[in-house]
């Protein structure tokens, strides 16, 4: 087969007719997979433009050809979009790329040998991927792209797909989201990039108002217009004034245990707590700190309680997990805990596990505990152990990897990115000195595009609303 045949064959599997900007998709990626040196593809697109489906297609292609494409996504319940819409496995990039490797009296992850040949890494939600070691994301020493990006280069002649939004939320404390900036990856990474963004709101998703205004919100992104978005309100963008209406609203939601009905999106880690207990006494009815049936977002890596032989690898920050019972509530080292079996959510083909959970996370207003707190539990169950300390026994030690979680019916918007639900609620949050800016559209345009169906506002003043 050759580049004009690869080219037909990816059209032929698309399943709408392609615009000219997704046919320039096509064209451009049978010539860089057939390219002796280009080696990352870059494609870029706004909520509405179709990449989805274009990736479908290239999957399908992949399938039918018998070639190696493997779908990453950074987050689990990134991965697990992935796999729901191309019907193919998804992994998230921490679980593809690092193994857990001992010696002697220590155990490090690094990154695992690549031992593909002429392989497509496909790479969701780029968005999301920092080439930082500050956000805790790499478990290597260096930046999780830079790892994925070390693993790829070590197989035989593979090449890489990135996909993402630039209008979304940038990794925590960036300005830029570096995986989708070609300057970044041509000159830090030395790579040779191939482009193609899309800017086309395909016909299929014209009619939804939810992203009509996440376009608006888009435009004014790209126009660097600091000013305060006009929202439009229908059926599917709804307005949320009265208190009843807020109750029937968060109930469909919330009624049950369930994450999957729908997400309540707010701008800090404090508002979300309030509202989520708040959830937990008012519409589930529950007066106890954690019950058998909760679901819960994971908020630090944990390698410990997985086998080292499980196919999740190991716990990871942004998981979900259900609690299937709960036994043994115990307070010590200042801190409360439990033993739990939970069920990692996204990832059901995983047996249940029992673990130790810090219920004291459950209702802090900080996303985990701080290091401090962290040195202090350390230092603590050291001195429990007497003469017998080592550093590696507390580092095995239970308690010190008891669970980190979090209610997850109400989230901040990094949390939310990279999922979709039915359901999205959106919370207006406090502006300094009421002023719009940039981050703040990016922060709203991210947050109208978790919803697959209706978007509801609550706290939004009349000034972002036409007369």
């Amino acid at each position: 087969m050759n580049i004009i045949e690869l080219n037909k064959l990816f059209v032929q599997n698309f399943l709408h007719t392609c615009n000219e900007e997704q046919s320039m998709f096509f064209s451009k990626l049978a010539s860089f997979i057939y390219s002796k040196t280009d080696n990352c593809f870059l494609l870029t697109g706004y909520a509405g433009t179709g990449k989805t489906t274009l990736i479908n297609s290239v999957v399908e292609t992949y399938k039918q050809l018998g070639g190696t494409i493997i779908l990453l996504a950074p987050t689990g319940r990134a991965s697990k979009v992935l796999a729901q819409r191309t019907g193919k496995y998804a992994s998230t990039i921490h679980r593809h790329i690092y193994m857990i490797k001992s010696s002697g009296n220590s155990t490090e992850f690094v990154v695992k040998p690549n031992k593909h040949k002429h392989a497509l890494f496909v790479v969701d939600e780029a968005s999301m991927i920092a080439d930082s070691t500050t956000d805790g994301i790499s478990l290597h020493g260096q930046s999780l792209l830079e790892d994925l990006l070390e693993h790829i280069a070590a197989g035989h002649k593979c090449k890489v797909l990135f996909i993402g939004d630039r209008a979304q939320l940038p990794p925590v404390g960036l300005d830029l989201s570096p995986a989708l900036n070609v300057q970044t990856l041509q000159n830090l990474f030395g790579l040779t990039v191939v482009q193609q963004n899309l800017t086309q709101v395909i016909r299929q998703a014209q009619e939804s108002v939810v992203l009509k205004n996440a376009t608006a919100l888009r435009q004014l992104i790209a126009e660097d217009e600091n000013k305060t978005p006009k929202i439009e309100v229908a059926k599917d963008v709804i307005r949320l004034t009265d208190p009843f209406e807020m109750e029937e609203v968060f109930q469909k939601c919330f009624h049950d245990n369930s994450t999957e009905n729908g997400i309540m999106i707010v701008r800090s880690n404090k508002r979300a707590n309030q509202y989520n207990l708040d959830i937990r006494a008012r519409i589930q009815f529950k007066d106890d700190i954690l019950n058998s049936g909760d679901q819960l977002m994971v908020v630090k890596n944990n390698y410990h309680w997985l086998p080292k032989d499980a196919k999740a690898g190991f716990i990871a920050n942004g998981d979900t997990i259900e609690v299937l019972s709960l036994r043994n509530r115990e307070q010590l080292y200042n801190h409360t805990f439990t033993d739990a079996t939970i069920q990692l959510l996204d990832y059901p083909e995983q047996p249940p596990i029992d673990v130790k959970i810090m219920l004291d996370v459950l209702q802090a207003d900080a996303p985990s505990i701080s290091q401090k707190a962290q040195r202090d539990l350390f230092e603590s169950i050291l001195e429990d152990y007497g003469e017998q300390g080592t550093i590696k026994r507390v580092k095995e030690d239970p308690y010190y990897n008891a669970l980190q979680v979090k209610f997850a019916h109400v989230v901040t918007c990094h949390k939310a990115q990279g999922g979709q639900w039915p359901h999205v609620i959106i919370e207006q949050c406090w502006l300094p000195e009421g002023k719009v800016d940039r981050e703040y559209l990016r922060w709203l345009y991210t947050a109208f595009t978790r919803a697959e169906e209706n978007v509801y506002l609550i706290g939004f003043d009349d000034s972002y609303f036409e007369d």
